[in-house]
């Protein structure tokens, strides 16, 4: 992704957090549906592309022993998805780490 990537989803989190209330109670059904995959035991999962943090909310709260690591390009996402991750990081596949 490039710079301008990063400036398109920051907007598109602070517009969404701007104009939906509750957006972080929301849970889509997509990710209801992928929660069914989850086994009883502990995991540790990795979303990449956490956004708001809709998965490791919803995951938190079937097992609370999940251990949940986000991932996004956003910083007000990752604001957003740290209540419901044990670690958050900024990521850019575009740009490597030094």
């Amino acid at each position: 992704m490039t710079i301008n990537d990063q400036r398109y989803y920051e907007n598109y989190w602070r517009h969404r957090l701007k104009h939906e209330p509750g957006l972080t109670r929301q849970i889509p059904l997509r990710i209801k549906l992928a929660l069914t995959h989850l086994p009883p035991w502990p995991v540790t999962i990795l979303d990449l592309g956490c956004g708001e943090g809709s998965l490791g909310r919803a995951a938190k709260a079937i097992n609370p022993r999940h251990r949940l690591v986000g991932a996004d390009i956003a910083p007000t996402a990752l604001k957003l998805a740290r209540s419901g991750y044990d670690s958050v990081i900024p990521v850019d596949f575009d740009r490597p780490r030094r």
